[in-house]
């Protein structure tokens, strides 16, 4: 959404395709999305090999892909050579064992529920080292691509998808 009010203040026309499985998270983001939007929701479960990436010029990706096994993000990576995207970012967490402590310390001070505590100790624990990310992203033939390491265990991937 944030990217999408970016580019209309810049007055460049712009859709979104805002994906999830969760018919829940659906059903929030259409109740909470301003009308008029140049965005649209879908719910499907991209982890499944049938999914079909929506077409388009961008795709952006945030706090997702620790939801693959490596067989199922090799299978996705290669699905990205048949869609139109020209441009793909993963921001990402990367796996740490300083982020996995720092995070288990904060979870048992901060306000945040049990269930948020062990998503996030599973999500730092199943998230790709940044050489996991780059021999996935190299192996699936994809060659024009960045990976940088960012503040607070982030890591930012820009895949260039030329046609």
């Amino acid at each position: 959404m944030a990217c999408l009010k970016t580019l209309h203040k810049h007055h460049i026309k712009a859709q979104g395709i805002g994906v999830d499985g969760n018919p829940t998270t659906i059903g929030y983001a259409k109740a909470t999305t301003p009308i008029p939007t140049h965005l649209q929701f879908l719910c499907s479960d991209i982890l499944k090999k049938e999914f079909c990436i929506p077409e388009g010029d961008m795709m952006i990706s945030s706090h997702f892909i620790y939801h693959f096994k490596e067989e199922a993000f090799q299978i996705f990576l290669q699905q990205l050579h048949t869609s139109t995207l020209k441009h793909v970012i993963f921001s990402e967490l990367y796996r740490s064992r300083i982020a996995y402590f720092l995070f288990w310390c904060f979870g048992r001070i901060a306000p945040i529920s049990k269930m948020a505590r062990q998503d996030g100790l599973l999500a730092i624990q199943r998230a790709f080292s940044i050489p996991e990310l780059e021999n996935n992203i190299y192996h699936s033939g994809i060659r024009n691509y960045t990976v940088q390491k960012k503040p607070w265990f982030r890591m930012l991937a820009i895949l260039n998808l030329h046609r």
